[in-house]
């Protein structure tokens, strides 16, 4: 996945007019590519099956078959100028197709609920939050307090 580094103080005005600097050098991570997202997925199915073997032998592939290995480690390719193993298309839609998993499965990144469990998905939260300053912390919980408020619309009336 790539980080995009942004060494200059950078501002971002609010609706109230006040303006968050944030500190130098800090990074922003860009969206992760459907390979990387297809290795998670692997790694949660291997999870989930025990091992690379078992996940092989349930896909009707050879237990010693080393393909998902090759994707899971991202292995380095002979002769192809650092390149390494990923899981293309037909190899996802295959996978998909044996367990019945929703077709596309593979390449939507999994939730915090599907990584973790739904309570760590609490904990993930108060982990990201206690290692915030407490401007950043008041502000987090304003986001998540006013995600939380039904929509209104310009009527006044909820949905």
């Amino acid at each position: 996945m790539g980080t995009h580094y942004y060494p200059l103080v950078h501002q971002n005005a609010i609706p109230n007019g006040t303006f968050h600097v944030y500190p130098l050098g800090r990074t922003l991570r860009s969206m992760q590519t459907v390979y990387e997202t297809r290795r998670q997925r692997l790694e949660m199915l291997i999870k989930q099956h025990g091992s690379i073997a078992d996940l092989n032998e349930r896909l009707g592939w050879a237990r010693t078959d080393s393909r998902i290995s090759r994707v899971k480690n991202a292995n380095a390719r002979t002769g192809r100028d650092g390149k390494v193993f990923q899981m293309g298309d037909a190899m996802a839609r295959e996978v998909e197709s044996t367990l019945k998993l929703e077709e596309g499965w593979m390449d939507t990144p999994p939730t915090l609920a599907e990584q973790f469990g739904q309570s760590a998905t609490l904990d993930k939260m108060s982990a990201l939050l206690s290692a915030m300053e407490p401007a950043m912390q008041y502000q987090a919980v304003r986001l998540v307090a006013a995600l939380a408020q039904p929509a209104e619309g310009t009527n006044g009336e909820k949905h």
